[in-house]
């Protein structure tokens, strides 16, 4: 018998064997998705053949065919690779002549004798690959010398034929960083050589190279991981992945430094050249493919024509640049499943690999990737979503802020407004280390879209898919938690269009019959009656934004750490993971046997908890929205995941201002009355810390602070 969460599940969810792929993408008016294909394994790259087959790239090291719409059984190739976090096969073009010139190109990452980059070609016969054809072009540096937090990662893979038929191919720098600049690695490069591997004549750094380094075209590149060029204008942009600050388009230039790692984003240098194009991690994480819009039949409007499409790994959307006026993009779609590279097919549709996987690692799992397609509505006969007020199984929660009800009980959230009773399909769940305001109680709930999955990941945040919607309900707990409460107020937060989505404000009426929608902020002035009481802030749809940034991943709280704890759903306590698992909300879902390693976020009050990881834990879950690279305070990191030594926190200097206090530091072992941390969370004024809505402190966070504080001086803190 089913319990009665399965039932309320399946009422809005309609759990199926879909993967992620079924998640509703949100797309400009007069575009529509289709999912091509699904079950592809660690996707890392494409590209498409005249005749309309697609080559893929697993990064096990098969390359596979996709010709009419399916995925064909054997593989092009298989070549054996080193496969770890980024390694792998990582790159794929073909001769500019196929079919007639049947060469498939690759880069792959070879074991053998040690880990290094391979270029190689292979003859194409039919959809598989001849026996014995391979032809290396290149054969990259030994990994093992070149030192890096990561080695692994930061493999770069791109590789295109440029307009002058040279092979252009971006290396990484494994997360060394210097080698990016040195003459004598290919690491943090772009190589350029002839489509037999021959090094051309004109190449900038032939009188300061010898031997392969001679292929050395650009340097100064961190992980340039997309590569495409404009077969009108010859063009070649260079996607390159940032470190905590930009990311970043550069325009393709022969003897070109870029920076990295002597500078990120654009520069004052007068020997680097700068991007064409960069944006902060507020508004993307991790720039991958690109490709100019120049189809062989046009489908998409004549003001797309030679427009530059590009995507980002975990924002996940498409968003188009003009190459002429490069200072500005636009959104082209979002909700896409962790993207990685960005094509055009013959028929003018717009082709979206996504790996829907994080790097290779132990918790990696095979048969999430996609491949997608974008169509001008036109071009078939279904009809193009709705762009107005979406409605979500009866939520009438609105795309658009300004389309939102005015009062709490006409948006179809809750089934009583007295007893707070939700309609069906509106789960509702706790975490185990909530963000302080000022006291009061709260009631958490997430509704879904019809088959959509939330994004699972053991650590970091979850990809929450666009439409969710989030609802928090905040009383006011009396003094001495004796007598009646009050409700004061319940937020609404939807997932989706510009900035990630939006939220709003309901503010209840003293009588609590309803709650009212704010067009702004307000406060209430602290109750007379109430010795010690506060007054309460009630925030606007920009204070929203404040916190709710793409840099955070805009949804806050809802990851593996927070949410690993029991509730009671209606049938008795049982932990949340596995039942949102059960239910068919999580993808991939964790292994029942993996749920007792996974880490969970300690309450302040947990006193079988160590005090770092109570301290930590509340860090995380109120300051690290602000607190992390591409985050608007983004020097410290106070992210749970970044290990306390690489926080900048602990023996730091303050960031701005010392408050009168001499020789302050962020966080000063054994001293809390010179800790900037404590000092801050101690006060009300204009140096508050959280500086919104706050006006109350937390005095139970700051004797847990306090105790950290005195045990590190101690060499504890544990």
């Amino acid at each position: 018998m089913p319990s009665r969460v399965d039932i309320i599940i399946t009422a809005i969810i309609a759990v199926s064997s879909a993967s992620r792929a079924a998640t509703a993408v949100e797309c400009l008016p007069g575009i529509v998705d289709e999912v091509v294909v699904e079950g592809l394994s660690g996707a890392t790259a494409m590209t498409v053949a005249p005749d309309g087959r697609i080559f893929i790239c697993e990064q096990e090291g098969m390359l596979r065919v996709v010709r009419g719409g399916k995925l064909l059984d054997e593989p092009f190739l298989s070549l054996p690779v080193d496969s770890f976090w980024e390694r792998g096969l990582i790159g794929v073009v073909l001769d500019p002549r196929f079919p007639e010139v049947p060469h498939v190109y690759v880069v792959y990452v070879s074991p053998d004798p040690y880990p290094h980059h391979r270029v190689s070609r292979f003859t194409a016969a039919g959809d598989r690959a001849a026996e014995e054809s391979e032809l290396v072009l290149l054969a990259g540096d030994d990994q093992r010398t070149l030192g890096g937090s990561m080695p692994a990662g930061h493999q770069g893979g791109a590789i295109r034929f440029g307009i002058d038929g040279r092979l252009y191919i971006g290396i990484g720098e494994q997360t060394a960083g210097d080698p990016s600049q040195e003459l004598d690695t290919l690491q943090g490069k772009i190589l350029r050589v002839g489509a037999d591997g021959s090094i051309p004549e004109d190449n900038p750094f032939l009188g300061a190279t010898r031997g392969k380094y001679r292929a050395i075209w650009a340097r100064g590149l961190r992980n340039p991981f997309g590569i495409a060029v404009d077969r009108i204008t010859g063009k070649l942009f260079i996607n390159d992945v940032g470190g905590a600050a930009w990311e970043e388009i550069n325009e393709g230039a022969a003897g070109a430094n870029y920076g990295w790692p002597k500078a990120e984003g654009p520069s004052a240098h007068a020997d680097l050249r700068g991007p064409l194009h960069a944006y902060e991690r507020s508004v993307g994480k991790s720039i991958t493919g690109g490709v100019f819009y120049r189809p062989a039949t046009r489908q998409f409007p004549p003001e797309y024509e030679g427009q530059y499409f590009f995507a980002d790994f975990e924002a996940g959307w498409i968003r188009v640049l003009d190459p002429g006026q490069p200072s500005a993009t636009r959104v082209f779609a979002r909700g896409l499943a962790r993207p990685v590279d960005l094509a055009v097919a013959p028929d003018g549709s717009l082709l979206s690999l996504e790996r829907n996987a994080w790097v290779k690692d132990g918790e990696f799992r095979g048969g999430t990737g996609i491949l997608r397609r974008f169509r001008s509505a036109a071009s078939r006969t279904e009809p193009v979503r709705a762009t107005g007020a979406r409605t979500l199984s009866g939520l009438e929660i609105s795309e658009r802020p300004d389309e939102l009800p005015r009062l709490l009980s006409s948006t179809g959230i809750f089934r009583s407004i007295a007893t707070l009773e939700t309609v069906p399909g509106i789960v509702p769940y706790d975490v185990n280390s909530p963000l302080w305001s000022d006291g009061a109680s709260k009631r958490r709930w997430i509704a879904l879209p019809a088959r959509a999955k939330i994004g699972f990941r053991a650590e970091g945040e979850w990809t929450i898919p666009r439409g969710t919607v989030l609802v928090k309900h905040f009383d006011s707990l009396p003094e001495g938690r004796v007598g009646r409460s009050r409700r004061l107020e319940t937020r609404v937060l939807y997932v989706g269009g510009e900035n990630g989505g939006h939220g709003a404000t309901y503010r209840w009426r003293p009588d609590d019959s309803d709650a009212e929608l704010l067009d702004g902020s307000a406060i209430d002035p602290p109750d007379a009656s109430r010795s010690g009481a506060a007054s309460w802030y009630y925030p606007s749809r920009k204070d929203c934004l404040t916190c709710h940034t793409e840099a955070a991943g805009f949804v806050l709280g809802i990851k593996t750490k927070q949410l690993n704890r029991t509730f009671d759903y209606g049938s008795g306590p049982e932990d949340q993971l596995r039942a949102w698992s059960r239910l068919g909300m999580l993808e991939p879902a964790p292994r029942e046997e993996d749920l007792r390693s996974l880490g969970r976020f300690a309450a302040l009050s947990d006193s079988s908890a160590t005090l770092e990881e109570r301290v930590r834990s509340y860090l995380d879950s109120n300051c690290s929205n602000c607190h992390r690279p591409g985050g608007s305070r983004g020097l410290l990191d106070l992210r749970h995941e970044t290990p306390l030594e690489k926080q900048g926190l602990v023996g730091a200097p303050l960031l701005a201002g010392d408050l009168g206090v001499p020789g302050a530091l962020c966080v000063m072992p054994g001293d809390a009355a010179r800790s900037g941390l404590y000092l801050r969370m101690a006060r009300l004024d204009v140096f508050k810390m959280p500086p919104l809505a706050m006006n109350k402190v937390d005095r139970e966070a700051l004797a847990v602070i306090g105790g950290w504080i005195e045990e590190l001086g101690k060499g504890g803190g544990r």
